[in-house]
């Protein structure tokens, strides 16, 4: 996910006025949206170079001011299989499909989770719920995964549980 702190860190230091502060966070948050969910969904990487050199055009055209807004209008727009922001319906039904624990590298897998346990803890919401964040890369994150043990991927379908038993 090394793309968000390439385009929006980089368009900062092309001029001298600098982004405001809540437009580059509002660019880098559509950004880290997009390659997460194109990751979770496992899209394809093959344009990404294309789409960057886009996306800094559209932004070296538009207003300072508007630089997180842009990003956003920009990946929205983006309609090839190869680029296309998935949206939620998407991203929860291949979670719930997918081996995410076999097929995706641990570190991307960490991150997922430890941005759905601060979600569960409500830093998304004024109020957050909880006095912490995760503390990254150290806490066990056990409880958000399925109690059941069945693990997208890892479970028997019902119709071959049935066979074996008969």
């Amino acid at each position: 996910m090394h793309l968000t702190s390439l385009t929006l860190r980089n368009f900062r230091a092309c001029r001298g006025t600098p982004v405001p502060a809540q437009q580059l966070d509002q660019g880098l948050g559509a950004i880290e949206s997009w390659l997460v969910r194109r990751a979770c969904v496992r899209g394809s990487t093959k344009t990404y170079n294309k789409l960057l050199v886009d996306l800094l055009e559209v932004l070296a055209a538009g207003q300072r001011d508007d630089v997180g807004t842009n990003t956003e209008r920009f990946l929205k727009s983006q309609e090839s299989p190869n680029t296309y922001w998935p949206g939620d319906a998407e991203l929860k039904r291949t979670l719930e499909v997918s081996p995410i624990y076999r097929t995706m590298r641990r570190g991307r897998l960490r991150m997922i989770l430890e941005a759905i346990e601060d979600h569960r803890r409500g830093w998304d919401l004024p109020r957050p719920m909880h006095e912490q964040r995760v503390v990254r890369t150290s806490c066990s994150i056990e409880h958000v995964m399925p109690k059941t043990g069945d693990v997208a991927g890892q479970s028997e379908p019902e119709t071959s549980k049935k066979n074996a038993a008969n």
